[in-house]
């Protein structure tokens, strides 16, 4: 059942899965009574919209080794009940974002992406690591993504992706390489590219980068005068 389950994610340093009958954003009614009454309300309303009425039920109904899935009731400002989904990283809430550079030219990957069903052009990045720095899981990202060696590696800033139900953070950096590999074939990464920042630019502007958190560290980038 997925009170048992959501009870036993609880007890783990997460604050995130607390019985959450929310306003939104703002973890604030927490007694099981209540939750049930409003699992009940919206219970009613999914059955009046032909949809199965147990999608109403606040738990945790996904876990692997990576992340938990969490359904939670909120209360909007209007008084309104409804359902969030939450995804938590089980790593941490920080992953990270690493728009490389290699004698003045951009290094970019083309990267299999399950959910689009499709490549992108992109900068490399990387899941929370639990028990490692943000600092090292970015030289460990561009290891393991482009077999690449960070000789300066600058903090650009944070940055929210799908923050309507993930809690994650990424933090983005700006990196000089003094090498670079092979990508990762076993991470779907098929081709290394570079290209000159203005390459770059033209290609985000024409819509041949579509992913955002290339563009938000180009935008970082050249906020802090890193790129021309």
């Amino acid at each position: 059942m997925p009170d048992r389950e959501y009870s036993t994610v609880r007890k783990q340093p997460l604050e995130d899965l607390i019985w959450p009958l929310l306003l939104v954003g703002t973890f604030i009614r927490r007694r099981y009574n209540e939750l049930r009454a409003a699992e009940q309300e919206i219970a009613e309303r999914m059955i009046e919209q032909n949809h199965p009425a147990d999608w109403s039920r606040a738990g945790l109904f996904y876990e692997d080794p990576w992340i938990y899935v969490t359904r939670d009731v909120v209360r909007f400002p209007s008084k309104d009940l409804g359902t969030y989904h939450h995804v938590i990283m089980k790593g941490g809430s920080d992953g990270v974002v690493v728009l490389p550079m290699i004698k003045g030219n951009v290094v970019l990957i083309r990267h299999f992406r399950n959910g689009l069903r499709n490549w992108t052009i992109e900068v490399p990045r990387g899941a929370p690591t639990k028990g490692a720095s943000s600092d090292e899981n970015a030289r460990q990202e561009i290891i393991e993504a482009i077999q690449g060696k960070i000789s300066h590696l600058e903090y650009l800033g944070p940055m929210h992706n799908n923050n309507g139900f993930v809690s994650e953070t990424m933090q983005v950096y700006f990196a000089e390489l003094s090498e670079v590999g092979d990508p990762n074939l076993s991470e779907g990464i098929d081709t290394v590219i570079q290209r000159t920042p203005t390459e770059f630019a033209k290609m985000i502007a024409q819509g041949e980068i579509t992913d955002c958190h290339t563009i938000v560290a180009f935008t970082l980038a050249r906020a802090k005068n890193l790129l021309p």
